[in-house]
């Protein structure tokens, strides 16, 4: 750093570490805490899938997601969901 009231100062170079930079300031995260992260982000996704589909086209949400919020609605017995969640699936895999 540089004192911008001192004429004298120049700027120091510091180093800096090799490699892409952390994403996180605290540091990098363990495997438990990347596998725990991934889940929530999953279980978000899934709750947000059905209106996502229909609402926003341009980004669409990723297939496990799809099937995740599918199995909710079997489980629950929401036959307006699951159809229109197998209605996405076959749009996006028409000749599977």
């Amino acid at each position: 750093m540089r004192d911008a009231l001192d004429p004298g100062t120049i700027e120091m170079p510091l180093q800096r570490k090799r490699g892409r930079p952390a994403k996180y300031s605290f540091g990098a995260m363990t495997p438990a805490e990347r596998a725990k992260s991934y889940r929530e982000n999953r279980k978000l996704e899934a709750r947000q899938a059905l209106p996502c589909i229909i609402l926003d086209a341009d980004n669409p949400v990723r297939d496990a997601a799809i099937l995740d919020a599918l199995r909710k609605a079997v489980a629950a017995g929401d036959a307006r969901a699951i159809h229109e969640l197998t209605g996405e699936l076959r749009a996006r895999y028409p000749n599977a």
